[in-house]
């Protein structure tokens, strides 16, 4: 009759106080962005939709599902990083970086693959943080909340498990739009390179916090669409 239940403990927003004040400040920045942005460039994702609606949307429902990880202790949204830990993420997203230029000298991928600077600088911490709610944080809580409904089950230890899994919502997505009209050579490798760098955010996630996440997305972001968005779009084409 019923599984585990995870209960929130009394006065959660003042245990987690850090936590949730780190989510709002980060929130504040990416809100003021969008609405700087030019909204040209997010209507190839978000259609004829408001991104500053779908922002203000996917961040109060991240929230929630944040928040309710936090519950299972097995989460943070933050967690304090000296200067050796930003210098991994942003390494790894470097190695990241380095393999995609190196393929796009070969394989030159689309114009519109990127977003010309100076709007790329506004553009892409507002999609990444949209990618880290959308595709990682809200899939990771749905999937937690359905494993605490079984009885016995240890959520410190399952939702490992359950990291390979939601790794593939962002690559299985991007395949799906490149499969009709791209060279299959190129859809397999966007498919194993982008769910390679979703695998290692959820790594970041599950063991350090949401925050890591998103930071190493956006320092890859820093290196494929800012910097060498701006070096292709000006060489390339």
């Amino acid at each position: 009759m019923g599984g585990q239940e995870v209960k929130p403990p009394r006065g959660i927003l003042v245990a987690h106080r850090t936590q949730y004040a780190a989510y709002l400040g980060l929130g504040a920045v990416i809100l003021a962005l969008v609405s700087l942005a030019d909204q040209t460039p997010f209507r190839r994702f978000l259609g004829s939709l408001d991104p500053r609606l779908v922002v203000v949307a996917v961040l109060l429902v991240n929230a929630a599902a944040l928040g309710y990880l936090l519950t299972t202790g097995a989460f943070s949204i933050y967690r304090r990083t000296g200067y050796r830990g930003w210098l991994l993420f942003a390494a790894l997203a470097g190695g990241f970086g380095a393999v995609v230029i190196a393929a796009d000298a070969i394989i030159i991928f689309p114009r519109e693959t990127n977003v010309f600077f100076p709007q790329s600088l506004l553009f892409y911490p507002v999609m990444a943080m949209l990618v880290e709610a959308a595709w990682h944080g809200v899939p990771m809580s749905l999937l937690v909340l359905l494993l605490s409904r079984f009885r016995g089950v240890n959520i410190r230890r399952s939702s490992w498990f359950l990291v390979p899994l939601v790794a593939l919502t962002d690559p299985v997505f991007q395949v799906i739009d490149m499969v009709a009209v791209t060279p299959w050579g190129a859809t397999l490798f966007v498919g194993v390179h982008v769910y390679l760098i979703n695998l290692v955010e959820m790594i970041l996630f599950r063991g350090h916090s949401f925050i890591a996440a998103f930071a190493f997305r956006l320092f890859y972001y820093l290196i494929w669409h800012v910097i060498w968005g701006y070096v292709r779009l000006t060489v390339l084409f």
